[in-house]
């Protein structure tokens, strides 16, 4: 297999559908229980996200018929543990959606890791604004200087922390030696460039999801 395209295709009825075969499915699914994650839908039933906006008790807002819908998808990746990107254009309310997603995988967490929220210095204040508006009783942490890092992680309770990556890549030995329930990257043009620090460092985090 040289590109995904060997083992994808798609219809004329359908081109926004990559289909694989019965074959490679199997061969997900055997993989996939060795790791422990659900398995792939093979179309003979819904395959569709179980919808979780009704039990949003960690979220103070209203979301629309779209963002549910996006919330249910992203939640169904978490479940099979992969990772996802959400690409919505701007102003349809990608943090709104983080944030209703972050407030579900903390609230069912047994452990209840905190997430980690990575973007640009100018954002920081908007994430904890947001954070404070959507998810009044989540205990949000904005690191806004490298001196107080590790202070700052070591706050008890926290379930947010937010940060950017110019300190994550200043202050890195401080959070690989924890670990995240959830990571997101935001303006993730940030980290497009693997050779990057930005990108290095992003990549030495460990986070359950």
């Amino acid at each position: 297999v040289s590109s995904v395209w060997d083992i994808v295709t798609t219809s004329a009825e359908r081109p926004d559908v990559l289909m694989i075969s019965r074959a490679m499915l199997d061969y997900w699914n055997v993989k996939a229980s060795a790791l422990g994650c659900p398995p792939l839908s093979d179309g003979s039933e819904s395959a569709c996200a179980e919808p979780i906006a009704g039990s949003l008790s960690l979220f103070d807002g209203h979301l629309r018929n779209y963002q549910r819908d996006a919330l249910s998808w992203m939640a169904s990746m978490m479940r099979r543990r992969l990772n996802f990107i959400l690409a919505d254009e701007m102003g349809l309310g990608k943090t709104v959606q983080a944030l209703a997603l972050l407030s579900e995988q903390i609230r069912t967490s047994p452990a209840r890791l905190p997430a980690l929220v990575l973007c640009p210095s100018s954002l920081v204040g908007n994430w904890r604004m947001e954070a404070s508006r959507f998810v009044p009783s989540l205990k949000t942490v904005e690191i806004l200087k490298g001196a107080d890092t590790q202070s700052a992680l070591d706050t008890a309770g926290t379930d947010i922390f937010i940060t950017s990556y110019t300190l994550l890549r200043k202050n890195i030995e401080s959070y690989t030696a924890r670990t995240f329930g959830c990571l997101i990257l935001d303006e993730a043009q940030h980290i497009k460039n693997p050779a990057t620090e930005n990108a290095k460092s992003c990549k030495m985090i460990r986070a359950r999801h």
